[in-house]
């Protein structure tokens, strides 16, 4: 079921279980859209790209990511704490990422526009500075946090699923990896029973794929193109979001899965 329609590349939807309430950006629009399920949608304009968003231990404040900084938004009044920039070159931008269960946020990079190479990366981020994680990526994308040592990552550039083990020093080693040929996968999420949720940008289908083999499962198709990600929330409904395409502007839209997500962690604000 198409909810709303009019975005340019809505992207990252999350759900907020404790205040039921879904937050997704539309990236070039620079826009923070706030959907409660009871209540009106609004939209919060970062005046930049809005890359990305994330749930933080106070429900009345989401972390946002631009083009290259972190911000703290204040989803009551709109006002906005800068808290670190990466001052990435001006043809690089965030693009997706995810808290890990230590609370640092890990993101990754990609040049804005075409030709794409390997110069985007994947960082892992706190308030006091930042490391890379991954180098060499293409476009970067969805990610999942399994436990505190282990994370299944997308690289869209190389239609890639890969899951990773970070070692003690933080030290990243690829263990396993599914590739869909052709199907760009994009944004992720996860369901409690292991099952990871992928959009595909290139046919507008969700990949079911489980955690433990990293083999397809199956695929749900008849959603908007191009799809970028999914998201669980109450109810067993997965919001998914789409971009401007062939189809026409992006949209959400909203399918039941009969799924529970996985846990989310959080982003602490001081």
């Amino acid at each position: 079921m198409r909810l709303d329609v009019g975005f340019h590349l809505a992207e990252g939807p999350v759900w907020d279980d404790e205040c039921s309430c879904l937050y997704f950006v539309d990236i070039t629009a620079g826009d923070l859209i706030i959907r409660p399920d009871c209540g009106s949608e609004r939209r919060i304009h970062v005046d930049d790209f809005a890359t990305s968003v994330h749930l933080c231990d106070r429900h009345d404040v989401v972390l946002v990511t631009t083009r290259d900084a972190l911000v703290e938004v204040d989803v009551n009044d709109g006002s906005m704490t800068p808290v670190i920039s990466l001052s990435l070159s001006e043809g690089m931008r965030f693009n997706d990422g995810a808290v890990a269960p230590d609370g640092s946020l890990w993101m990754g990079t990609m040049r804005i526009a075409p030709p794409r190479g390997g110069d985007g990366a994947l960082y892992r981020i706190t308030r006091d500075g930042w490391s890379v994680m991954l180098e060499g990526c293409t476009i970067p994308n969805g990610l999942v946090f399994i436990d505190n040592g282990e994370f299944v990552h997308v690289e869209s550039g190389e239609d890639r699923i890969s899951r990773y083990r970070i070692g003690c020093d933080f030290k990243v080693e690829r263990i396993s990896s599914l590739v869909l040929e052709g199907q760009c996968p994009d944004g992720m999420c996860a369901a409690d029973d292991g099952t990871l949720l992928v959009a595909l940008w290139n046919t507008g289908e969700l990949a079911l794929v489980d955690v433990d083999d990293m083999k397809l499962i199956q695929r749900m198709d008849g959603f908007h193109r191009p799809l970028s990600c999914p998201c669980i929330a109450q109810g067993g409904r997965c919001f998914l979001t789409s971009a401007e395409g062939e189809e026409g502007s992006g949209c959400l839209e909203v399918v039941d899965v009969d799924m529970k997500a996985k846990e989310v962690f959080r982003w602490h604000v001081e």
